[in-house]
């Protein structure tokens, strides 16, 4: 530019040119012009002191510029003589064309540059347009095989039911199950098994329709939609797909040979609703595997029977613990000779809400099978000793108390603690304590049962074998059980007076056990002749069947209200609540304690003066824009610690206040950084214009949050210099967008991050740089013979499974640990920066409270933990090999087992 200058010089005779200089001219335009660039891309981003750099930037290319024209004019030699020649541009036209080109030239920059601006913005929506199809497919369609997952199922079955409804349509629900997939993880590796997964869901799909919709709903568990079927076409499909199966298959170097079970339910016939079609599809695929595996079966009724504790009965006995609908009743035992009460025996009842008080034959089967029996026993303890505490309390302390204990029961390790510390909380002397075991429990494992009735009778409690005569009874283990007291079974009584044998196996039995020194109790007595044979014996028996004594419940009365304090959490603070107290009765429930709140109103404090400086006119291009348009808008005043000087309605409407009250606010008093945002707010207004979009959290006048988008810059008007704040509600926006994030990296029934953010994570840690300090430990945790739970109990109880699972594994994990949820039953947890013998420890904790883990209508399970510690240079590959061999290893064991690689 400026030797093009000198060149449209009009002078007589030509410029001599110092090359040397010129070069140096040169140099210097093109230094100038790269630190021009690279402040220009430098200098874009935020960071502290960036104005401070801005201005020596400036000064800098100022320097660079006067440097090059005057080191250029010193290179340009003139003769003594030279003088301009007439003509040429006049001073006044050469100032109009150099300030109508320099207008075009920025014309044309900000045109390219809003240009640019445009087309960058187009890039960056197609982007994330494009990223939000991505997290949207991986939100509903499985990781590993391709197929639509759980959640999308739910929506395409739910479509096809609204569809069905409306056009009188039927359709299919089929459960499919791979036959025995655990043998293919254990044998071959979990990446076989994720080969073998892939290739059947290929072979399935490619049998299908374009109507019918194939879902993967976990580990081995696959479920196929087939609308508008017919039992031809069904027929024909399942026998294919099933014959298709069969066919070996190679992966991995393995030949392997697997099978399908499949089970059918149709529309309308077998529900109306997707739980019922569910329900009763993996009800007929469980039917088909009890029957040998490799076969399809539509649903009967009678297959409901077949699966053991139905899940509706295992709700019922589930509510009935939660909602305290089982009962302690108390039948009193008399001394036969002076007729007068010695104690009680506890008896379970179930009142149902809709049968009455049920029998415990009708449940207890039920409890002991799905392993309810633990919670209801050792509630039922309590409940006891509470009982006998409150008999004590009204004068009978004399009186003693029995209880049976179940099989179950009393083969749980903590049984002795759990009845010791009962009878410590309610102070109550063992002694009065009796607890009835059945003849064949207590021979089951006769080295146990001897340990711990000992235990009981050096603790003082009394134990009494139960039901004598109806098991082995083994009159020489009368010698070994160390028992104290024995039940004549009811059956010997009630055939006592027509039977002499009978009277005399009683007459024995009662001999045997004054010679042993043990209590005789017979059961069962219904008549006075009963009772009068019993009692010329000598010993005491129990009570009339028919007489039953229900546990008192003291009344509660009072006509006072009590007014409590309560303190309670909101918004991270403690905030006092009082509440009032009061006694109501409700039917059917009976008398019941009401809490009142009792609200209080908190002062409001000062506001701060509205700006003399602003005021409103109605009049004008801008005022009408900014009250009538829709969109929020705030005027603030930097300069007044950026206090809101007007609002429009739009802006009152979404913030809920007045025009005074929002007027008196300031703009880090409805923002959720506080004080914070004032050094962007006085950057934005030292703009030398346009707006800048930036995302806040706002808080509205009743106390929630919302998500906004502000375009915020400065603005003069009507003298006043002010900055204008456009606001944009995008809470809902945020809140897809997290969900969509969310459920792209979390597994979606645990909630536990997936396989996917597992690699995310792994590709985010440069492993080979990481030090001997900074390595991490792996466990791979496995559910043993969750197949069977599967398989017995449906696959919804097998869902709860995962998810108590889930939930202990973050209990047990510390704050930086990941636990994730690799595919089935099987998780993986990341130790960050742990070594093998704390993993060992972690593994072990976890392995002991999964063993507690206690779900209504199911039995107890277990895990086994593969431990392994990541090697410097090692692969995650290698790593995954190793802790998986040390999984199989520890079911080989046994299975609930730790071992580490």
């Amino acid at each position: 530019m400026h030797y093009i200058g000198m060149a449209a010089l009009m002078l007589e005779g030509s410029i001599l040119w110092d090359r040397r200089i010129v070069g140096v001219s040169v140099m210097i335009a093109v230094v100038a012009s790269g630190v021009a660039l690279w402040l220009a891309f430098r200098l874009r981003d935020k960071h502290k002191g960036v104005f401070v750099t801005r201005i020596l930037a400036a000064l800098v290319m100022g320097a660079a510029i006067c440097a090059m024209h005057y080191t250029g004019m010193s290179a340009a030699h003139f003769h003594e003589k030279a003088h301009t020649l007439p003509g040429g541009v006049s001073e006044l036209g050469l100032s109009i064309w150099v300030s109508v080109t320099t207008l075009a030239l920025l014309g044309m920059m900000l045109i390219i540059s809003l240009i640019d601006s445009h087309w960058r913005t187009s890039r960056l929506t197609d982007n994330l347009r494009q990223l939000n199809r991505q997290l949207e497919l991986q939100v509903r369609f499985d990781a590993l095989t391709g197929l639509a997952n759980r959640q999308q199922m739910d929506i395409r079955m739910q479509d096809c039911l609204h569809s069905a409804l409306l056009s009188n349509k039927q359709f299919a629900v089929i459960f499919l199950n791979v036959d025995r997939f655990r043998r293919v993880n254990d044998t071959w590796g979990h990446s076989v098994g994720d080969e073998l997964l892939i290739t059947i869901a290929q072979r399935i799909t490619s049998l299908l329709t374009r109507e019918m919709t194939l879902a993967r709903l976990g580990g081995d568990a696959f479920i196929l939609l087939v609308p508008e079927y017919d039992e031809e076409k069904l027929t024909t499909l399942l026998t294919t797909l099933l014959a298709d199966m069969r066919r070996p298959l190679s992966l991995c170097g393995h030949t392997l040979s697997t099978t399908l079970s499949a089970g059918v339910s149709l529309y309308p016939q077998d529900g109306e609703t997707l739980h019922e079609l569910k329900f009763k599809a993996d009800a007929a695929l469980h039917h088909v595997k009890q029957d040998g595996r490799n076969g399809w079966a539509f649903y009967r009724p009678e297959m409901s029977t077949a699966v053991p504790a139905q899940p509706g009965f295992l709700q019922e006995l589930y509510q009935a613990l939660e909602s305290d609908r089982f009962e302690l009743w108390y039948q009193p035992t008399w001394h036969a000779k002076d007729k007068t009460i010695h104690g009680f025996e506890a008896l379970l009842r179930w009142r149902h809400p809709e049968q009455g008080v049920l029998l415990p034959g009708l449940f207890l089967p039920t409890l002991e099978q799905t392993g309810l029996i633990i919670p209801v026993g050792n509630w039922a303890i309590e409940a006891a000793c509470r009982q006998l505490h409150f008999w004590t309390e009204q004068g009978f302390s004399q009186w003693t108390l029995s209880l049976n204990l179940s099989p179950i029961q009393f083969e749980q390790p903590d049984i002795f603690h759990i009845v010791s510390s009962m009878l410590d909380k309610y102070n109550l002397s063992p002694s009065r304590l009796i607890l009835e075991v059945t003849e064949s429990t207590a021979l089951k494992n006769l080295d146990r049962s001897i340990e711990l009735l000992n235990a009981f009778n050096h603790a003082g409690i009394t134990v009494s074998i139960d039901d004598f005569g109806t098991g082995y009874s083994n009159l020489l283990m009368l010698s070994v059980l160390p028992a104290k007291e024995l039940k004549i079974d009811k059956s010997f009584v009630s055939s006592m007076l027509g039977n002499e044998k009978s009277r005399k196996l009683v007459e024995t039995i009662i001999n045997i056990a004054r010679t042993m020194e043990m209590t005789v109790v017979a059961e069962g007595i219904e008549t006075d002749e009963q009772q009068a044979i019993l009692t010329s014996l000598g010993w005491s028996c129990s009570a009339s069947a028919q007489t039953v004594l229900s546990m008192y419940v003291p009344e509660l009365r009072n006509d006072h209200d009590i007014v409590e304090i309560w303190t309670v959490s909101r918004g991270g603070q403690d905030v006092p609540i009082s509440c009032r107290l009061s006694l109501t009765h409700v039917t059917p429930d009976g008398d019941v304690i009401v809490f009142e709140g009792i609200s209080s109103h908190a002062p409001s404090g000062l506001k701060a003066s509205r700006s003399a400086t602003y005021q409103r006119k109605k009049q004008g291009f801008y005022a009408r824009f900014f009250l009538t348009n829709s969109a929020p808008m705030l005027l603030i005043d930097p300069a007044r610690d950026g206090q809101i000087v007007d609002a429009n309605l739009a802006a009152l409407s979404f913030y809920g206040y007045s025009h005074d009250e929002m007027c008196r606010k300031h703009t880090w008093e409805i923002n959720t950084l506080g004080r914070g945002v004032m050094p962007i707010m006085t950057e934005i207004a030292a703009l030398p214009g346009g707006h800048k979009p930036l995302n806040f959290i706002h808080r509205l006048a009743d106390g929630t949050t919302r998500h906004v988008q502000t375009y915020a810059g400065p603005i003069e008007i009507y003298g006043d210099k002010l900055m204008l704040c456009i606001i944009h509600d995008i809470t809902e926006q945020k809140r897809l967008e997290q969900e969509l994030e969310n459920a792209a990296l979390r597994d979606s029934m645990t909630g536990l991050l997936n396989r996917r953010q597992f690699y995310n994570v792994i590709d985010q840690t440069n492993l080979s740089h990481l030090s001997a300090q900074q390595q991490f430990s792996l466990l791979l945790v496995d559910t043993d013979h969750f197949k069977n739970i599967n398989d017995l109990f449906g696959h919804l109880k097998g869902d709860e499974v995962l998810i108590a699972l889930s939930r202990t594994l973050e209990a047990c994990s510390r704050q930086d640990d990941l636990v994730f949820r690799w595919g089935g039953e099987e998780f993986v947890i990341l130790l960050p920066r742990t070594s093998l013998e704390t993993a060992l420890k972690i593994a072990e904790s976890v392995r002991a409270a999964v063993a507690h883990i206690t779900l209504p209508g199911l039995p107890r399970f277990t895990v086994s933990i593969g431990v392994a510690r990541h090697d410097p240079e090692e692969s995650i590959d290698a790593l995954f090999k190793r802790v998986d061999d040390a999984l199989y290893r520890a079911k080989n064991d046994g299975r609930n087992k730790v071992l580490a690689a």
